[in-house]
């Protein structure tokens, strides 16, 4: 009869620790999971955050231009903000790849993806604007790397379209309206890019030759 109690007993606690383990473990995943969330969430505001830098940062260039008081190493380091959108593009792209871990993995929600690919075609609407400003002004802004790094964003912002349209997350008439703005803001960049004048040599032996200056 002891023996029986006592067996009866040993399973009674085995089954309070496995209840109390799977507890545990329940509770330890629906934090990580409340983790995971904030830090997603956060890493969308740090991008979007990011485009509004760009664009700011692009709208102060802009207004010193119709000012009258932008400087020449204004213009010749518009790569700094290209190398920027460039950096933010690919974070965004990032966001929106496939991932083989299934637990934790959380996908961008429409309302944010819409938001999102929003700020990326207003980031490229105010290139476009200073790019055409900077032409219609004469501006000799046309570096190999700014049109370079020009190029890449245009790769990469196909590339981040490519990716939400095949995850589904707008619907078909919403991501027609957002893709043919994209396309209008990106087919206005490359004429902007075509119609540029491009430097004399001897503008470029000299921007060459600071530049070895700067980094003897």
């Amino acid at each position: 009869m002891d023996l029986k109690k006592k067996t009866l007993d040993m399973h009674r606690e085995l089954l309070l620790a496995l209840v109390t383990s799977k507890l545990v473990s329940l509770k330890q995943d629906i934090i990580l999971s409340e983790i995971y969330e904030i830090s997603f969430n956060e890493k969308i505001n740090r991008m979007r955050s990011s485009l509004l830098l760009f664009r700011q940062n692009i709208s102060r260039v802009i207004s010193n231009i119709d000012a009258g008081t932008s400087k020449k190493r204004e213009i010749s380091d518009l790569y700094i903000h290209i190398s920027a959108l460039e950096d933010s593009l690919n974070d965004i792209m990032s966001l929106f790849a496939k991932s083989g871990n299934k637990h934790f993995t959380k996908e961008v929600d429409s309302l944010n993806a819409e938001l999102i690919l929003n700020s990326i075609i207003s980031s490229f609407e105010k290139l476009d604007e200073l790019v055409n400003l900077m032409n219609s002004r004469k501006i000799e802004w046309k570096r190999e790397i700014a049109v370079n790094l020009m190029n890449k964003c245009i790769s990469t912002n196909e590339k981040i379209f490519d990716r939400i349209i095949s995850s589904k997350n707008l619907n078909d008439k919403t991501m027609a309206e957002i893709k043919s703005r994209k396309n209008k803001a990106v087919e206005i960049l490359q004429k902007g890019i075509e119609h540029a004048k491009d430097k004399s040599p001897a503008k470029l032996q000299k921007d060459l030759k600071g530049f070895i200056e700067i980094v003897e």
